[in-house]
């Protein structure tokens, strides 16, 4: 099948994305492959989304070339695995991680599935920051409560909005997510959520003066006998149990302050 003009610039356009992909999100999975065999397989994802790709359908590019880039990739190395005669115990369980790693967006979509079960958690704590970082408030809000393990109708009765309301917040933070990890986006510090020593911990830059202040009143007035409070290096730190109800704590939090 001949590849139409309009094809051949998109892929001409997003030859980088391949690239990126390889890059950024692949990781250190790719073992011994060689880079430029990774380049040419992705290359390929990319053809077939140009191929595919229907403007008139009102989708970006990218929503095609992204999962068509990663399903290339990951089914040469799944059968580049298949054909090895052995591997190395310390690769297969590597292997297991990143596949929980690469799949836990896709798991956050899911409405049966309790996305802090993950063996990586560096990655589950980086995606709680751009969740807290670079969501609107009512996006944050809705998948807090759904990392909490509390489904989009129960969601809806807590907010007074249906649950088809709730789902489309949890749609668009999933997206927003996703772009900031996609495109390597800048995520600013205003909240920072670690753990460690089986506690949460969550904190707010005290310069950021008017998240600081209504929070700060919030938490005033709630006396969770659950949380630990105190300030340290200019920031307001909540010391949270390590379980799923601290996310719901903070959902509650972020929608009541304003």
């Amino acid at each position: 099948m001949r590849i139409s003009e309009d094809a051949e610039k998109l892929i001409l356009q997003n030859l980088s994305l391949v690239r990126y992909f390889v890059i950024k999100i692949m990781g250190k999975s790719v073992y011994d492959t060689e880079f430029e065999d990774l380049l040419q397989v992705g290359t390929m994802g990319l053809i077939r989304a140009a191929m595919k790709f229907n403007p008139e359908l009102g989708f970006k590019f990218s929503t095609l070339a992204i999962p068509s880039i990663r399903n290339e990739i990951l089914v040469y190395i799944r059968k580049k695995e298949l054909e090895a005669v052995s591997i190395d115990e310390s690769q297969r369980n590597y292997k297991g991680e990143y596949d929980e790693k690469f799949s836990l967006i896709n798991r956050l979509a899911d409405p049966y599935s309790f996305v802090e079960d993950i063996l990586d958690k560096d990655y589950f704590l980086y995606l709680v920051s751009i969740a807290l970082n670079r969501l609107k408030k009512m996006e944050r809000v809705a998948i807090l409560y759904f990392i909490a393990d509390i489904r989009d109708g129960q969601i809806g009765e807590k907010l007074g909005m249906s649950h088809q309301a709730v789902a489309v917040y949890r749609k668009k933070a999933i997206s927003d997510i996703r772009n900031v990890i996609v495109y390597n986006l800048n995520i600013p510090e205003t909240f920072t959520f670690e753990q460690r020593d089986k506690k949460y911990y969550f904190s707010v830059c005290i310069d950021t003066f008017e998240e600081f202040y209504h929070i700060l009143l919030y938490l005033m007035d709630k006396e969770d006998s659950r949380v630990t409070l105190f300030f340290k290096n200019k920031r307001l730190i909540l010391v949270l149990p390590e379980e799923s109800e601290s996310f719901e704590f903070l959902a509650d939090m972020f929608y009541n302050v304003d």
